[in-house]
């Protein structure tokens, strides 16, 4: 008898907590369904009010960019485009790669020769030092002072043509950057509305 009690009491308990379950399941359906939906529509006029907003002002701003000055702006890019495949600008390439090579071989050579420099002077110390014959290192200080001072001299030309080269080489590149910006700076009040459109839209409608 107290083992069908007991089976009455735990049958009644499971059907309350599977009564209590279907409701929770029951309220959350609901309120997703019927409760929030009124928060949905909300969320989706706003996101059309929004973009209809946001559009309306770029067609605005579009609309005041000079089309003539536009065009301009365009033409002189294609020109600045096409100047980059030149052949005059390719001799330009062509001569700031060697400039280039040129001072790096310069720079190589002087700083081996201020390498072997200290590398003399301390076996000349060293000799001298010891109370050896150091006559042949101490001349030959002086002879790699004299290289370094020419040396320098080279490197120092060699970066000057290097700069003349990178100079005349920018004076293409330059022309289209600045062009570029001009451009930009037409749309620079439509960018950030653009952004503003597409983050609207990506967000969706929940």
């Amino acid at each position: 008898m107290a083992l069908a009690g007991r089976e009455k009491s735990m049958g009644f308990l499971w059907f309350l907590v599977a009564s209590l379950l279907i409701t929770i399941v029951l309220w959350l359906i609901y309120d997703e369904v019927i409760g929030r939906r009124s928060w949905k529509k909300y969320a989706a006029e706003w996101e059309t009010m929004e973009v209809s907003r946001l559009e309306k002002l770029i067609a605005e701003e579009k609309a005041k960019i000079n089309e003539e000055t536009l065009n301009k702006i365009r033409m002189a890019e294609n020109k600045a485009k096409l100047d980059l495949e030149s052949d005059a600008y390719k001799a330009l390439v062509e001569k700031f790669n060697a400039a280039t090579v040129n001072y790096q071989n310069a720079k190589t050579k002087l700083q081996f020769a201020k390498a072997d420099l200290d590398e003399i002077f301390y076996l000349w110390k060293h000799a001298k030092h010891e109370d050896k014959d150091f006559e042949p290192y101490k001349n030959k200080y002086y002879t790699l002072e004299k290289k370094i001072e020419t040396l320098t001299k080279e490197e120092a030309q060699a970066d000057d043509v290097l700069k003349e080269a990178k100079k005349a080489k920018e004076a293409f590149t330059e022309k289209l950057k600045d062009l570029e910006k001009q451009e930009a700076d037409l749309y620079k009040n439509i960018e950030p509305l653009k952004r503003q459109l597409e983050a609207v839209k990506d967000r969706g409608t929940p």
